[in-house]
């Protein structure tokens, strides 16, 4: 129930030179964890937990066929990349039971069944295998139980061997765990089989017993020439955290804190302990400890993260992605603007020899296709956000939007100093856009395509309820309680309900509620569930399982295990094909016009949900709407927007008010000053007091005014701080960029120094104060963060 991060920090403090963390059957914090361990210069061990089918019957695994099974945990690690592409593999197996995947597979009953010796052994290389001792009585119990099984049924058994110490019910049947002719020997038998030296029994020392299931396992290694590990079944951080742990159990569960137990939660002394406890743990076996040194040695796994992985795209013949690419948008050029100006041209190879440099081209190529594809088939398309930036887009037909006409940058979007892969999110017609998913896993084949997950945290008012749900609290109470809660963050709850009067008198120093609001403040942030990415979308050159573990989300749709950072870091294309039902709204009219122009009856289809029309397939032209048109200024200025995408609701409706808004650019105004960031730093305000002459328009300097002008002096888009950024600090355009993603991202921050000791030095010789500087670097910095893209 910790972090990445927090584990990797754990380590560090306690000067370990490699950490391993193994979720259960998944892989899901793999990328995040090990950039972290890289970062703090430890050695990240990734691997799994995985459920492997444990067979009674004694004949070699490979032609095992028997119905009389159960499964085991096997904790697995890769030791270098071919054995990460393995676990990936064998995860995605344990929860689809394939991984040749087809396009929307049904669920088969395969789901979430335990991997088979078979599918370990066709999986095995670069893997190391730990298989666990604590689960000898467990496997040894169980093969009895199916061994009475079949001797019920008339089948024959093997006669009883001699008896050991171990667990009662194999003592009654007279089986020994290390005996030759014992199904747990022959299991381990097989593992070692499949791994060879890659194989360790896995001892720990967390309860009573696991001293004798120490001597067991040292008899079974001894007979089988398998080594030992002594290992520390982490499941949180300190000792007093086991709360926490039951906690979170509870709530995976569905259950109560009074009721969760054993295997749902395990003991007490699971904690992140140092290497000078578990000495004391295994004083008598100093060889056992030394052996995860060994096993750390050994894993060495190098991914490529950052190295864009595109999806092979063909060009006629003689052509390169990138002359293919100039060759479209040449065409494009000439049909957007009818002939080449200086400008144009000018813009367009700069443009193109920036997705050269960075080898983007195959990108670009992709996503034309869809859209062409889109357009092909009827479906309104077009890109949305910074993608408009780009001439190359435009021309293209991706974007509907000259940036020469509405002055954006394309630096904004990509530059030469910036070689991540940019997003195009296209907006989709929402009742058509299954129809356009169908064609990418068409396409590119459904082995190289998935919809990505995400995951759902525990966050503000969600954290409290559930806690409060597994302390016994009534649904009643609960919501009387959190309904009061402000929606922050649970840290930040805490200090409101000191200083917010409708929160005063929770009776937040009472039990239980004293200690459900301190579990809930540390599972704030961690992860519920899986979810769906509302929009995104991978598209891979290579089989996928080879680079992330599938299972099914809800609905039976087929997710990526990793979110969007982790696609994003291990250089998978993500795409983000959003359902828009402007589209659909704008279609369905068009329709009913055609409708009531020619007087046909309405025959319109549903889509598969039931209850959403389908509008027949067009092209829209959106070149042949006019810019301002006189009617709908009026309606836009009068704020009746209810219905329309991103202008409707009450706040927004309200602004357009106060502004008139009759233009695509007060428009765009409003859409930037409306978000969140811009009424807490107070630039919503600041705008509507000079809005109405309530406050004079003043700049820090001359050459400010051109920038923010038709802004009223307030920077609103990031397009703005790149512009203030070239003016008074001297950058590039590039380097503008750079300052605005300095404020937006972990790793921008790096650069904040040199490019804040450039801006103040350029901005000193322009003449400004050092109060104009630094209320300036403010007002850039501040605004980076939560700006809009024009």
């Amino acid at each position: 129930m910790a972090s990445p991060e927090e584990i990797v920090a754990a380590a560090v403090e306690q000067k370990m030179p490699a950490v391993a963390l193994t979720d259960t059957n998944g892989l899901y914090a793999a990328v995040s964890f090990y950039q972290a361990a890289k970062k703090a210069g430890i050695n990240p061990i990734v691997g799994v937990v995985l459920d492997v089918e444990f067979h009674v019957s004694s004949e070699p695994f490979r032609n095992c066929k028997t119905r009389h099974s159960t499964s085991a945990p096997l904790t697995l690690l890769a030791a270098d990349m071919e054995g990460y592409s393995n676990l990936c593999q064998l995860v995605t197996l344990r929860h689809l039971g394939t991984t040749k995947l087809s396009q929307n597979i049904p669920s088969p009953e395969t789901d979430g069944r335990p991997v088979t010796l078979q599918e370990l052994a066709e999986h095995n290389r670069g893997v190391i295998a730990l298989a666990p001792a604590n689960h000898l009585p467990l496997i040894s119990f169980a093969s009895l139980r199916m061994t009475n099984e079949k001797k019920r049924a008339g089948g024959a058994s093997p006669a009883p061997t001699k008896t050991t110490q171990g667990d009662d019910h194999c003592q009654e049947q007279g089986t020994s765990f290390t005996s030759h002719e014992s199904p747990v020997a022959t299991h381990f038998s097989q593992l070692k089989e499949i791994f060879g030296d890659r194989l360790y029994i896995e001892v720990q020392h967390l309860s009573p017993g696991d001293g004798q299931t120490l001597r067991e396992a040292e008899r079974l290694g001894h007979e089988l020439g398998v080594r030992l590990v002594a290992t520390n079944n982490v499941h949180f951080l300190r000792p007093e955290e086991h709360l926490h742990h039951r906690t979170v159990n509870a709530i995976r569960t569905g259950g109560l804190l009074t009721t969760v137990a054993p295997p749902e939660i395990t003991t007490a002394k699971a904690w992140f302990k140092p290497a000078a406890e578990m000495q004391k743990l295994f004083p008598d076996h100093p060889e056992l400890l030394q052996a995860t040194l060994e096993i750390a040695g050994r894993c060495n796994l190098q991914l490529e993260l950052g190295k864009l992985i595109f999806p092979e795209f063909t060009v006629p013949e003689g052509d390169t992605p990138d002359s293919y690419l100039q060759k479209l948008s040449f065409t494009g050029a000439l049909r957007r603007y009818r002939s080449f100006t200086p400008e144009v041209r000018s813009r367009l190879m700069s443009e193109l020899e920036v997705i050269k440099k960075w080898g983007l081209a195959p990108y670009f190529l992709l996503v034309s296709d869809i859209v062409e594809e889109a357009r092909r088939r009827g479906i309104p398309a077009v890109a949305r956000g910074s993608a408009a930036s780009s001439m190359v887009t435009y021309c293209l037909g991706i974007s509907r939007v000259c940036p020469l006409r509405w002055g954006l940058y394309f630096e904004r979007f990509l530059n030469d100093q910036r070689g991540d892969c940019p997003d195009i999110d296209i907006d989709i017609c929402g009742a058509r856009r299954d129809e356009l998913l169908d064609y990418v896993y068409q396409r590119w084949g459904a082995e190289h395509v998935a919809m990505i997950a995400s995951f759902v945290t525990m966050h503000a008012r969600l954290a409290v309820r559930e806690v409060a749900k597994v302390f016994g609290v009534s649904p009643g109470e609960v919501d009387r309680f959190t309904k009061r809660l402000p929606h922050r963050p649970v840290r930040d709850i805490l200090s409101a309900i000191r200083d917010l009067p409708e929160c005063r008198d929770l009776p937040v120093h009472d039990e239980p509620w004293k200690t459900v609001l301190q579990v809930a403040l540390r599972l704030d942030g961690l992860p519920r569930h899986l979810g769906i990415h509302p929009c995104g979308t991978v598209i891979s050159a290579r089989p996928l399982t080879w680079l992330t573990p599938l299972e099914r989300a809800t609905k039976g749709i087929v997710v990526t295990q990793y979110d969007m950072n982790a696609i994003e870091a291990l250089g998978l294309i993500k795409m983000d094909l959003l359902g828009q039902r402007g589209f659909t709204t704008l279609s369905l009219a068009l329709d009913n016009v055609e409708k009531a122009k020619n007087g046909s009856n309405d025959n319109t289809k549903m889509v598969p949900d039931g209850t959403t029309p389908c509008p027949k397939p067009r092209e829209i032209d959106f070149d042949a709407l006019p810019e301002n048109d006189p009617a709908t200024c009026d309606v836009i200025a009068a704020g009746r927007t209810i219905g329309i995408f991103q202008i409707e609701s009450p706040a927004m409706r309200g602004l357009l008010r106060t502004m008139k808004a009759r233009t695509l650019e007060q428009v765009a105004q409003a859409l930037a000053l409306i978000r969140p960031g811009a009424a807490e730093y107070g630039s919503k305000e600041l705008f509507v007091k000079r809005l109405r002459k309530q406050e004079n328009l003043t700049f820090a300097h001359p050459k400010l005014e051109p920038i923010l002008g038709t802004t009223l002096g307030v920077c609103i888009f990031q397009e703005q701080v790149m512009q203030i950024s070239q003016a008074i600090g001297n950058m590039s355009l590039a380097e503008a960029d750079l300052v605005r993603r300095a404020s937006t991202t972990v790793s921008g921050r790096n650069d904040r120094q040199r490019l804040l000791g450039k801006f103040m030095k350029a901005a000193g010789m322009m003449g400004l104060t050092k109060v104009q500087r630094k209320e300036t670097w403010m007002m850039v910095e501040k605004f980076a963060g939560f700006g809009f893209c024009k």
